[in-house]
This record gives structure tokens, sequence and C-alpha cells, in this order.
């Protein structure tokens, strides 16, 4: 006998496993931040689409540019 989760578990986990990561882009050495992959940028996942706004401003305030 196999283990059975209650349907709201169930979709809660189905949610999760479809979730995207949250991620941006950063060129350390140029400082730009970036929504999209591109070459010689470091991916950077966040937990939430918030948190990834907040690091974006963050770094904008400290002179990053946005591509």
């Amino acid at each position: 006998s196999g283990l059975t989760f209650p349907p709201a578990a169930t979709d809660a986990m189905k949610e999760r496993k479809n979730e995207k990561p949250f991620s941006l882009w950063v060129n350390w050495e140029t400082k730009v931040i970036s929504f999209s992959p591109d070459e010689g940028f470091e991916e950077l996942r966040f937990q939430t689409h918030e948190e990834k706004l907040r690091f974006a401003i963050a770094r904008g305030n400290e002179g990053f540019g946005i591509q």
C-alpha cells in the first residue's frame, strides 16, 4: 500500500513542480542585469517574482544597467 495525499496537497505539489524559476541574468563585469539569458551573464534564481524584482531594483540603485 502506497502513500496517498489529499487532493489539495497533490494540487500544490503539481503547481510547485510546474513552476518556472524566477530568474535574472547578471553580468558582474559590465554591471548589467538582463531578464533573458545572454552570453557572459550568470543566471540567478529567486523563490518569488517579488524577490527577483527587489534584487533588480537594488542593483539598479547601485548603478547596474538593465537590458
